[in-house]
């Protein structure tokens, strides 16, 4: 599930947060590296929906490690049963666990991680200043493209699938709305 994003430290960067009880490897870099493709307009928005529905791998952008960060991680709904114990009322509310269930940080220890979240979360948001980092993805995102329709067609030859094939529609009308005249 992912939640609405928020701007964070006065508009200079999106707070994205993602729960789900699995994430596969560089899963999330990629999630964060097609909503930027798609928000710069470097890739059609119909591309992320037909990917998402189609059997057919799409490469998208992978964004950079450096200012993506894991808040935070439990143990909710991994059994039959919900869980005994939340990290903090957040997560125990959040995932409208039992009222019994018990909390491992009272509020307290909740503040002083939350202190230390905001440390953190500054460091993750100055990585973004690591040019070197910026130029890979820069280039990256430069090299950025849809599938070529023909691709898509080929790959369709092998699977009936109308979500892709609207996106080959939909890629051939971007790329002739850039072609130079």
């Amino acid at each position: 599930m992912i939640l609405p994003a928020m701007p964070e430290r006065g508009g200079q960067f999106v707070r994205v947060r993602i729960h789900g009880n699995r994430f596969l490897y560089n899963q999330i870099r990629y999630m964060v590296g097609a909503a930027i493709s798609i928000c710069v307009g470097k890739l059609p928005e119909e591309m992320l929906r037909a990917a998402l529905q189609s059997p057919i791998k799409m490469r998208f952008p992978l964004a950079p490690a450096g200012g993506l960060l894991l808040r935070n991680a439990g143990f909710t709904g991994t059994r039959q049963k919900p869980c005994d114990f939340a990290m903090d009322e957040e997560q125990k509310y959040g995932h409208m666990l039992p009222m019994d269930t018990k909390l491992l940080m009272d509020k307290d220890a909740y503040a002083r991680a939350e202190a230390f979240a905001a440390r953190v979360e500054a460091q993750a948001a100055a990585s973004w200043s690591d040019e070197a980092a910026l130029q890979a993805f820069r280039e990256e995102l430069a090299h950025a493209r849809p599938p070529r329709a023909e691709e898509l067609r080929t790959s369709l030859s092998l699977q009936k699938d109308e979500q892709a094939l609207a996106l080959a529609v939909a890629s051939d009308r971007q790329t002739s709305s850039r072609a130079p005249s």
